[in-house]
């Protein structure tokens, strides 16, 4: 009969087997540290320091990185200079601006503007979608963006975002 309490002779071989898979798992991960030079170079990865990052920008480029948490769609700017993380949306309303624009493009791609022939409705909407889109992620921050040049590094679905053709004020961003 169990007295619901582990014995020192129930628990020692427990014990004993977890280290030996321990052992075995240490091994491996040896083993193909040693054969995986890809593996083995993202395990020793380096963290930039932030000045460095600075210095390496040019004094005419801000980095723009997004991220999203909670919800919520975070702008990271960058400059040699300074440095901001502003909310600027919230991850729902993207996402559905996203689904809008991708069913609206694949119409092109299907060849269904051919059957109704709405190709200048088609393609103002998808403009309004490339408003909107830049309204949300973009327009938010544009004071901090003084630069003439721009890297953006997007996060997570936002790397479904077309950042070139979003459209601020009268002009593209990538323009």
């Amino acid at each position: 009969m169990r007295s619901g309490h582990p014995t020192e002779a129930g628990i020692t071989p427990l014990r004993e087997a977890s280290r030996e898979r321990e052992e075995q798992l240490l091994r491996s991960l040896s083993d193909l540290q040693t054969s995986d030079q890809e593996l083995s170079s993202v395990q020793q990865a380096y963290v930039a320091d932030l000045s460095n990052i600075q210095e390496s920008l040019s004094p005419d480029t801000a980095l723009l990185e997004y991220y999203t948490a909670d919800g919520v769609v975070y702008a990271l700017t960058l400059t040699g200079q300074d440095l901001r993380i502003t909310p600027v949306t919230v991850v729902s309303r993207v996402k559905e601006l996203q689904r809008a624009l991708r069913f609206q493009l694949a119409k092109f791609e299907l060849g269904l503007e051919e059957a109704y022939n709405p190709t200048k409705q088609v393609a103002e909407t998808i403009q309004q979608l490339l408003v909107r889109l830049g309204a949300e992620l973009v327009q938010p921050i544009l004071g901090q963006l003084d630069r003439p040049a721009l890297q953006i590094v997007p996060h997570d679905f936002l790397y479904y975002v077309p950042f070139h053709a979003l459209v601020i004020g009268d002009k593209h961003l990538g323009q």
